[in-house]
């Protein structure tokens, strides 16, 4: 009833006779061993559906964290060509706006490098495949360092 299981059980005696009390503690029993299987089947039945709900979703982070790895290798790729070609350019031969033009470049391109690293990164993390290394770091080198790049 209303998709989920029931159960009946009718028992027929003769109108004379009178039920004694170790039957109708057998029919309780038998009732209640009827209510455990139904109980059991509908917890399996919900297992399965939550197992198969988890596996999507491990599929689906896999899936998730393939796409990010192919898509920033496929960036970095194209990046690195553009910053190369820009570096084949005689600084001789272009104008002083021209160069500045191509250090602005160059600076975005490895800026935009430095996210599709860090999309990888963000994947192998959520992969559970990064060593983490603890080393030590001048913390003001680099903040002054940060400010002297980004200022």
């Amino acid at each position: 009833m209303n998709n989920g299981f029931w159960g009946c059980i009718k028992v027929h005696r003769s109108p004379n006779s009178i039920w004694l009390d170790s039957e109708i503690e057998l029919f309780q029993q038998i009732s209640d061993q009827i209510s455990l299987a139904i109980t059991y089947t509908t917890l399996l039945e919900e297992n399965s559906e939550k197992e198969i709900q988890i596996k999507a979703a491990e599929v689906a982070k896999l899936t998730k964290n393939q796409i990010l790895a192919n898509t920033s290798h496929e960036l970095r790729t194209s990046l690195n060509t553009m910053v190369g070609i820009l570096f084949s350019f005689d600084r001789s031969t272009v104008t002083a706006n021209q160069s500045d033009i191509i250090d602005i470049m160059t600076r975005t391109f490895d800026i935009v490098i430095s996210i599709a690293n860090e999309i990888v990164n963000t994947a192998k993390l959520e992969a559970q495949k990064v060593t983490l290394i603890n080393r030590k770091f001048d913390l003001l080198e680099l903040f002054e360092n940060t400010i002297e790049e980004f200022g």
